[in-house]
């Protein structure tokens, strides 16, 4: 393999006279299979891909030559064509032959690669090539992990990833949102990405006119929420109360972006205490109302997180005398 500090040019080089017929860099058992896309469902049913049209197609030629070089030129064909279905497939066995891919590349070519496909499937029109895209995304994050490249390499890759979810968040389609969300957190979970980009990706200052018509506000919020909810102390939170403010969150037009932006801070009342609230004090956009509203939720939340502490505890001392009257008495002899 060539080495990780060498040109991508070179890197394709060096490994053009491995590849074969129908695929790249394939692992042993896949270099057998009568078929490129051999391991997906009904891949046999598919027609054969046609060559790619640059004029049509909006890629650069660079791009296909380095999917050209890991996948194969079959697999690439598929991956560029108009036929949905071929891209799907495309994706699919691609999911299936990234751990080999990785394994025979080197590591920052082939996270650079796989990378560059994930976005081009996310901003896929059709819904099941998008979600073809997340599921290589998940099998990725797993190979970067594993390949121990640091985060200073990984991040960057990632980032245009990022970006394209969290423009997800605010799509109408419930399965397109759901899985977005998904992926952000997996990559909030991985080690490729420290939490803080995350936060600070997810509360960058939207468009004005994304702000005004509040889809995209309220989408980001709720992500916000669930990452303080997943996360706790990870996130920093002035910087969530800041983006809430900045996005005119707290008095806005739209009653969704209200409360998005109220649940987000009661969540991180209930991991910060009342401190959340000090921003927020002299703020125009809240009145002393909501203030009040705020400080109720919070002290309902507390007053539960008593009791359930009562209540573990009452359980506890009860099952340890049950478990003492029912263990066996010595006899005295």
């Amino acid at each position: 393999t060539c080495s990780q500090s060498g040109a991508n040019e070179t890197c394709l080089e060096e490994h053009e006279e491995d590849r074969n017929d129908s695929g790249g860099e394939e692992s042993e058992d896949d270099s057998n299979d009568s078929h490129p896309l051999s391991g997906v469902n009904d891949a046999e049913e598919l027609p054969t891909p046609e060559e790619i049209d640059y004029e049509s197609v909006d890629v650069s030629s660079d791009l296909v030559k380095k999917v050209d070089h890991i996948f194969g030129e079959y697999r690439a064909n598929c991956f560029f064509s108009k036929n949905w279905q071929l891209r799907e497939a495309a994706l699919a066995k691609m999911t299936l032959l990234t751990p080999s891919v990785c394994g025979g590349s080197s590591a920052e070519e082939c996270a650079e690669i796989l990378c560059n496909i994930v976005v081009r499937s996310i901003g896929d029109k059709n819904v099941q090539v998008y979600l073809a895209g997340l599921i290589l995304l998940d099998e990725s994050l797993l190979q970067f992990e594993r390949s121990e490249l640091p985060q200073t390499k990984i991040t960057p890759l990632l980032s245009k990833i990022i970006i394209e979810l969290l423009g997800k968040l605010a799509e109408s389609k419930t399965k397109v949102v759901d899985s977005a969300e998904l992926s952000l957190l997996s990559i909030a979970h991985s080690s490729c990405v420290d939490i803080s980009y995350i936060c600070n990706a997810g509360t960058k200052r939207v468009k004005s006119t994304d702000s005004k018509g509040g889809r995209t506000v309220k989408a980001r919020l709720q992500f916000m929420d669930n990452l303080i909810a997943e996360f706790g102390d990870e996130v920093g939170w002035k910087r969530v109360l800041e983006f809430a403010i900045a996005s005119k969150a707290f008095d806005h037009k739209d009653g969704g972006v209200r409360d998005a932006a109220k649940s987000a801070v009661v969540t991180l009342m209930a991991i910060h205490g009342e401190e959340v609230l000090q921003p927020l004090e002299n703020c125009e956009q809240i009145s002393e109302r909501q203030l009040s509203e705020y400080r109720a939720k919070y002290a309902a939340i507390i007053d539960s997180q008593v009791k359930d502490d009562h209540l573990h505890q009452f359980t506890r001392e009860y099952e340890m005398q049950m478990a003492s009257k029912r263990a066996p008495r010595r006899r005295a002899r």
